[in-house]
């Protein structure tokens, strides 16, 4: 930690920064391009962060016209987030076709109880991803 000061001030200010934007009326994009510039300074706090598959899959999702991204979770799972303007998701979903795509939504009312929303209709995405192969995730080692 103490050899990594300079990149955890840095990350810290991005953070501060990425409350600015969304706290004001900011073009979100900038907001997409500090989850990059987090990515690449996270991955220099140690060759742990990341691995081939994830910059591999991270790399394709920039070229198809992501901004940034994020890993979410802890160690061995979770997502993917990656920030992408309205008009490039198809391209991006189509590009990480092998991947599983779980769609979601902002929630503006602070935390609640997950529950199912009926009123949305995931059948048509459902019956896409039933017809692709889809990779399965290897854990870093």
């Amino acid at each position: 930690i103490e050899e990594r000061k300079r990149q955890l001030r840095v990350i810290k200010d991005l953070v501060e920064e990425g409350i600015a934007i969304l706290s004001s009326s900011r073009d979100l994009v900038e907001f997409g391009e500090l989850l990059h510039e987090s990515w690449q300074t996270k991955r220099s706090l140690s060759s742990q962060v990341s691995n081939p598959e994830v910059e591999n899959i991270y790399e394709q999702a920039l070229s198809a016209g992501a901004i940034g991204g994020k890993l979410t979770g802890a160690g061995g799972g979770g997502f993917l987030l990656l920030f992408v303007p309205p008009d490039r998701q198809g391209k991006v979903i189509e590009t990480l076709n092998r991947l599983i795509h779980v769609p979601f939504n902002f929630e503006f009312h602070g935390s609640q109880v997950i529950f199912l929303e009926t009123e949305e209709d995931f059948s048509s995405v459902e019956k896409v991803r039933a017809t692709q192969t889809v990779d399965s995730f290897h854990e870093n080692s």
